[in-house]
């Protein structure tokens, strides 16, 4: 472990450059500085109550990303982890270990952040259970009960292979996988193949999907449990679905104008970021400013361009802006 007074050593003989120090550094959590504000129904959300579960159970897994701040010796601007923090001040510890950045990219960073999935956090507790971790220990370091701990382990229960495959790097929530079950094998990886195609994962768009399901492509539900659905209900379903059709026209007909609107927009902001001045001024008076106005200015023009396709080339100029 270095000492914070030795980061700034030199990286090496390595011909490749890093983003960070190959050791971490030891910073009291006194001389972390945010750079954005945390908002007070913060510490009540379940992800920062998950995060202090875990690290009051088990510890900091991944330490914090900082930078040093140039105009104050001794401080650092957190890149990455500021419910890491916050949950380590609320534990009332005095310091952390930190990856400390060797250039000024904080516009890239948390881009390059990997989310936990449903998928991926099943595969963690499995593998937890299956070297012998109770599941009242998994419960507590993932601040969840431990009837939640034991559906997780059914989470793929019922979903074929192939469905499962196509969801195994996609940001898919847990409440999906019950909707799944429900329908055959076939029909799970037709709604998987949408889900992929429009980029939605969400469970209410997954229970849209299982209402169009004809009832031949659902799965056979045990007798007990099968229910009747009444007229009202059927009626309802219809009525919803006819809405979300409704929405479904009404954005394909704006889609063209919003994203021309936003492309220019975006070439206005970055022609913005190429002056110094501002951006010397945002870098001293609104750094979280910069780093969104940098994270947009920094998308590929010809990428966000080629989704437009011939929709965009039929529609007037005078009418988008």
């Amino acid at each position: 472990m270095k000492a914070v007074s030795q980061s700034s050593g030199s990286a090496g003989a390595n011909p490749v450059k890093s983003s960070f120090l190959s050791e971490c550094v030891r910073v009291p959590l006194a001389q972390l500085v945010p750079l954005k504000t945390m908002l007070p129904s913060t510490k009540g959300s379940p992800k920062y109550q998950q995060i202090l579960a875990s690290v009051r159970e088990v510890g900091l897994i991944e330490p914090p990303a900082i930078i040093p701040i140039p105009d104050r010796p001794g401080y650092f601007h957190i890149l990455d982890g500021h419910l890491r923090v916050e949950a380590l001040r609320e534990l009332e510890l005095l310091d952390v270990d930190c990856m400390l950045a060797a250039a000024e990219d904080t516009y890239t960073y948390n881009r390059r952040v990997a989310r936990l999935g449903a998928l991926q956090e099943h595969r963690m507790v499995m593998r937890a259970w299956e070297r012998g971790v109770s599941p009242e220990r998994i419960a507590a370091a993932l601040g969840l009960g431990p009837g939640s701990v034991k559906s997780r382990f059914k989470l793929l229960t019922g979903i074929c292979k192939e469905a499962v495959a196509l969801l195994a790097n996609t940001p898919c929530p847990a409440a999906v996988f019950p909707l799944l079950r429900k329908m055959n094998p076939i029909r799970q990886m037709e709604a998987v193949e949408l889900m992929a195609g429009q980029h939605n994962f969400s469970a209410k768009f997954v229970q849209a999907i299982l209402s169009a399901t004809p009832k031949s492509e659902r799965q056979q539900e045990p007798r007990a449990r099968r229910s009747h659905a009444s007229a009202n209900s059927m009626a309802r379903l219809q009525r919803e679905i006819a809405r979300l059709k409704t929405q479904t026209k009404t954005a394909e007909v704006g889609h063209g104008p919003d994203i021309l609107k936003l492309t220019i927009a975006r070439t206005y902001l970055t022609s913005l970021l190429a002056n110094r001045e501002v951006t010397d001024w945002l870098s001293l008076n609104r750094p979280d400013y910069l780093k969104e106005f940098r994270r947009i200015g920094g998308q590929h023009e010809a990428g966000v361009i080629s989704q437009l396709g011939d929709q965009v080339s039929n529609v007037p100029v005078s009418r988008a802006l």
